[in-house]
This record gives C-alpha cells, sequence and structure tokens, in this order.
C-alpha cells in the first residue's frame, strides 16, 4: 500500500538498508517513537502511520462477498542513528489475510523489509518522504510463500491532498495512486490501486482492483473503522 515529480525514481534501495538489522542498531528495553532522531520524522513517518496508534479496519470484498475486520498498530524494535525498525503489527481476519509487515524507516523514506506470511526477495520503497503531487516512484516485488511467487510491478504516484468523507467525519488525506501488473505463478491480472493516508494515522482507506486476464475484475476496500490512542 505508496511517488516522481517530473522526475521518475527507479526505487532503488540504498545500500546499507538490509533485510536485519545493522550494527549500530541498539536494543533498548522498551522503545517509544520519542527515542527517534528528528531526521526520521519526516512525511513519510507521519503519512504512513508509525506513530504507534492502534487502528481498527473493515474489509470488504464484495464480489466476493468476504467482510472481515481487523487492527494494525505500528512497533518500533529498533532505533539508530540513520534508520529504524518497526514491525506492523496485525490482528483477527486483517492479520490472518495480511500478516505482519517489517519496515525500515529511513531519512528518505519508509521500506518494506519482509512479511509473516513470506519472503521478500529485496526491501522494497513503500512511501518515500517527497510526497509532492505528481511524484513518482517503482515498486517491484518479489515475496515467496506458501502458496507461490508473488511478482509485483507497480508505479505510484502521489495524486495530491483530498478531504475523505469517514464514519469519523471528514479527513484531510493524501492520495496515492498505484498502477502495474501483479502474479502467483502463472495467474497474471492488472492492478489499480487507491491509497488514502492521513498525517499522524496512516491509510485510511484502500480500494484495489484486480483484472485476472480473462476473468471478471475483483475490488477489495479496506476502511478505518476506529482509531486508538
Amino acid at each position: 500500500m505508496s511517488n516522481a515529480s517530473s522526475t521518475r525514481t527507479s526505487g532503488t534501495v540504498p545500500s546499507d538498508v538490509t533485510n536485519s538489522a545493522d550494527g549500530n542498531h541498539a536494543t533498548p528495553t522498551t522503545l517509544t517513537v520519542n527515542a527517534l532522531p528528528k531526521e526520521l520524522k519526516g512525511p513519510a513517518y507521519s503519512y504512513y502511520g508509525l506513530a504507534g496508534k492502534s487502528l481498527a479496519f473493515q474489509l470488504d470484498n464484495r464480489s466476493q462477498k468476504i467482510n472481515s475486520a481487523g487492527s494494525s498498530q505500528a512497533v518500533l524494535t529498533k532505533v539508530g542513528p540513520t534508520s529504524a525498525l518497526f514491525t506492523i503489527q496485525r490482528s483477527g481476519n486483517f492479520g490472518d489475510m495480511f500478516g505482519n509487515d517489517m519496515v525500515r524507516l529511513r531519512t528518505n523514506g519508509v521500506y518494506d523489509l519482509g512479511n509473516s506470511l513470506g519472503t521478500l526477495k529485496a526491501p522494497v520503497l513503500d512511501l518515500p518522504n517527497d510526497l509532492h503531487k505528481g511524484k513518482t516512484w517503482s515498486r517491484n516485488m518479489v515475496l515467496t510463500t506458501a502458496k507461490g511467487v508473488v511478482r509485483e510491478h507497480l508505479t505510484n504516484k502521489v495524486i495530491g491532498k483530498k478531504q475523505l468523507s469517514t464514519s469519523m467525519g471528514p479527513m484531510n488525506v493524501l492520495l496515492v495512486e498505484g498502477r502495474g501488473t501483479v502474479a502467483l505463478g502463472k495467474v497474471r491480472a492488472t492492478t489499480i490501486s487507491k491509497t488514502y493516508y492521513a498525517k499522524g494515522l496512516g491509510m485510511v482507506f484502500y480500494e484495489e482492483t484486480l483484472k485476472p486476464k480473462g476473468k471478471k475484475a475483483v475490488t477489495i476496500f479496506i476502511r478505518l473503522a476506529s482509531k486508538g490512542e
């Protein structure tokens, strides 16, 4: 769920972003986001929702008549002078479907490092710090799961700031649109997604339409149901 100005970025990952913690990270018994260097608290940190609030979500897949719920919360696990590690912990049906993510926050954005349901071949830029309107970046992901290898090739673009109507009232959000393809084994589909991020909360609404070759399109919606403290 994640833009370029008149300049497109390739999504290249800095050489020091890896799937494991590096040596300059300390592991205190208890970590809060107050321990983060101010250089890391950029737009990506705010819009990705790494402040640690517990959020409840409702997922709706109308074409398959699936309706499920669960929660999500970012937990800081390691912090260093130039990066920090977080686990995105999910519960309920939400957790069963999407698992838990490990992400690394850097001065240039948030990188997806892996998931409890599979192993990423390499880190993937999820959300950059440069979030001006028209910004684009590539998301090329290879995830090995128990069901096979998932390959995703997307171009993400910042559409701009919007006001979104929610069950909790209107919210000021940043809209990011993704377009590309996703494949699991020989099954390939085109995908169009819209992710609405609220500053300080993270994703508050997500819509994705998948169109497998020769089959009907499937659309899923994920809505923020309530926000914790």
